[in-house]
C-alpha cells in the first residue's frame, strides 16, 4: 500500500472522550496524555472538544495537556 501524502488529507477526526462521542476536527480538539489513560494503541491520549471536560479529567486522571502538534511528532 501507498503511504499517505499530507496534501491528501483533508480533514482529520477524532473522537471527544466527553459527552455522546461525537467526531471532532484535530484542530478544534484538547488533548490530554497520561499513564491512567488507556486508548487504543497504547498512545495514552484522549481527546475533548470542551476545556471544562478536559479539566475534570486532568485530574481525575492524573493527566496532562498534549498539543496536536506534539503528537504528530
Amino acid at each position: 500500500m501507498d503511504s499517505i501524502v499530507q496534501e491528501q488529507v483533508k480533514d482529520i477526526y477524532v473522537v471527544d472522550f466527553a459527552g455522546n462521542h461525537s467526531l471532532v476536527n484535530v484542530n478544534e480538539s484538547l488533548f490530554l496524555h497520561g499513564d491512567e489513560i488507556r486508548g487504543p494503541m497504547n498512545g495514552n491520549v484522549i481527546a475533548f472538544q470542551s476545556r471544562d471536560s478536559l479539566k475534570e479529567a486532568a485530574i481525575r486522571l492524573n493527566a496532562v495537556d498534549i498539543s496536536w502538534e506534539e503528537l504528530k511528532k
